[in-house]
């Protein structure tokens, strides 16, 4: 399913998007982030600075790694 394509984004569950600032999805994380709020959804989005797509690997490796895994804690706690 590709979620852009849906035919409505109404009654979604609470969401939370992470894109890395070079991702070549991030254009589509920030679109999929703005139609959950048109339809009245709670949605969070976080760009992480700096990162590219599979960034979230140099969690351990890098301090960036570490800052985008750390930012998808905070936010899965969030949730409970």
């Amino acid at each position: 399913m590709l979620p852009l394509l849906a035919d409505s984004f109404e009654g979604l569950p609470p969401a939370s998007i992470f894109a890395a600032e070079y991702d070549p999805l991030v254009d589509d994380a920030k679109e999929f982030f703005k139609n959950l709020r048109q339809a009245g959804n709670p949605a969070h989005l976080c760009l992480i600075s700096g990162m590219v797509h599979g960034g979230l690997r140099a969690h351990g490796y890098a301090p960036e790694g570490d800052i985008f895994y750390n930012k998808i804690c905070q936010e899965v706690k969030k949730r409970r």
